[in-house]
């Protein structure tokens, strides 16, 4: 009861403030027409996917990645060069030196391949990445149906196009509204740190914190109640964002949007235990919202908020990997533009690692404060 109590306090004064509520509406909203309209030359997709190359090694000079070049050529529309290597080690340097987007490596025993990726050319590599798990995919069932029924396989066309299984259509195409309506939306996000730390201060400014502190109310109660406060506010705001970029802007937001609000929501977790620990960093409330304007620019520039990633030169690539805004805006992506969920469990758990160690922190700070 008292956690609701003080939910209930949280979200009826954000309430009382619909400026605030408004101004966090319409910023993303703001930075997404001037930062998609203004740089939309620079996301011309079709120089994105031209010209690219791939290297790969089969020792044994398996069926399989015949079939899979073949795969690809018969679409007649993918722009894209075949190197074999009899070295694997080739392959991985030739991906680490930005020589080739990706490496592919065939096992022929197991019918399944490895694919190594360049970040440098993102879009470029999660293109192969698709084609190859979609063609992966259908020969282990053409090789399943083969030992039942070979003759099935005699009557299929072997030969339809991959693109038609990937994301990518002409009218999929990444565009620089549709690239800010993420990234301007996530930046956002990062802001509700600053909200949570105001929200801590105000207490102590308007007091009410030592009135609170002589009720029975448990300091993990208050900062329970006052996370899922701000949660809930939060997440209202940015679903209505979506909504009008989607239905309004006409943005895409892929056919997997129910994965792009939890990473969303998973960001909002880390927002929000990032700025209440930030709260008992320090008295000086003035030095902890001025370092928390410095941050967050840095993590959502790391985080490719205002360029892509793949435009970062390899120390850069390296250093975004330090962001929990990368992870969370790649993922996005990633389920946006191809359908896969292979960076969503790996963005959930590092943004929610590090929420639940601020917060860990955080209740050890409420109990000094509470002997004190």
């Amino acid at each position: 009861m008292n956690i609701f109590n003080i939910l209930k306090k949280e979200i009826l004064h954000t309430v009382k403030y619909p400026k605030t509520m408004v101004l966090m509406l319409l910023l993303p909203i703001v930075m997404m027409l001037i930062l998609g309209y203004g740089l939309s030359g620079s996301f011309d997709t079709s120089k994105v996917f031209k010209d690219i190359k791939v290297i790969y090694s089969d020792e044994e000079n398996s069926q399989l990645s015949a079939e899979l070049i073949k795969f690809v050529k018969a679409s007649g529309k993918l722009d894209i060069s075949f190197v074999r290597t009899s070295k694997e080690q080739e392959g991985i340097d030739g991906v680490k030196d930005t020589k080739y987007s990706s490496y592919i490596k065939f096992e022929k025993d197991s019918g399944t391949i490895e694919i190594y990726k360049n970040e440098r050319y993102a879009d470029q590599a999660n293109l192969v990445e698709a084609i190859a798990g979609s063609f992966i995919q259908r020969y282990n069932a053409a090789y399943q149906i083969a030992k039942v029924n070979p003759q099935i396989l005699e009557k299929s066309d072997t030969g339809s196009s991959p693109v038609e299984v990937v994301s990518l259509g002409d009218k999929k195409k990444r565009r620089a509204l549709d690239f800010y309506a993420v990234t301007m939306l996530t930046m956002i996000i990062m802001y509700t740190s600053v909200s949570s730390l105001w929200s801590i201060k105000s207490e102590r400014t308007r007091k009410t914190a030592d009135r609170i502190a002589c009720t029975p109310v448990k300091g993990y109660e208050i900062l329970i109640g006052k996370i899922i406060g701000l949660f809930s506010v939060t997440f209202f705001q940015f679903i209505v964002v979506v909504l009008f970029s989607k239905y309004v802007l006409k943005t895409y937001w892929g056919s997997h949007i129910w994965a792009v609000l939890v990473l969303m929501a998973v960001e909002t977790i880390f927002a929000i235990s990032f700025g209440v620990v930030f709260a008992y960093g320090t008295k000086d409330e003035g030095f902890l919202v001025n370092l928390l304007n410095l941050i967050i620019p840095f993590m959502v520039l790391l985080g490719g908020g205002f360029v892509p990633t793949d435009n970062f030169g390899s120390i850069m690539s390296a250093l975004s990997n330090l962001s929990p805004l990368k992870w969370i805006n790649q993922a996005i992506f990633q389920v946006i533009y191809t359908g896969s969920f292979s960076y969503m469990q790996s963005a959930i758990l590092i943004n929610l690692s590090l929420a639940g160690a601020f917060i860990i922190i955080t209740s050890f700070a409420l109990r000094k404060e509470a002997v004190k």
